[in-house]
């Protein structure tokens, strides 16, 4: 799995420690990670203001993240209704990574709506 990480793009490395970083609450370093974060969002600061920034719409973007990481929430939603057609779409949706479910996510999420 480490190569497989490795070989990723930047962007997406980027994406996957963001992730584990904010799930593991055990971290005493927050200091140093609020400093390499403070230093990735200068960086893309810096790029929009240059006009090198390539960005994504919304859409798009959440289109990506969808097609990595499922939540129990989703895997609820599908299996409900005709028992048939729930049964292809938890098919559909099994090799996809089901991301853990954490207090702190549905927190934020609670914040965000």
């Amino acid at each position: 799995m480490t190569t497989e990480l490795i070989g990723l793009p930047r962007r997406e490395r980027l994406e996957i420690a963001r992730f584990l970083l904010f799930i593991d609450n055990r971290s005493s370093d927050s200091d140093d990670i609020e400093s390499v974060w403070e230093e990735e969002i200068t960086d893309r600061v810096r790029a929009v203001d240059a006009g090198t920034a390539i960005g994504l719409d919304y859409d798009t973007a959440m289109g990506e993240i969808e097609k990595r990481f499922i939540s129990q929430y989703v895997i609820d939603e599908a299996s409900g209704g005709n028992p048939e057609l729930a049964a292809q779409r938890l098919e559909l949706l099994d090799n996809i990574p089901l991301l853990p479910h954490a207090p702190e996510i549905v927190t934020l999420a609670d914040e965000i709506i």
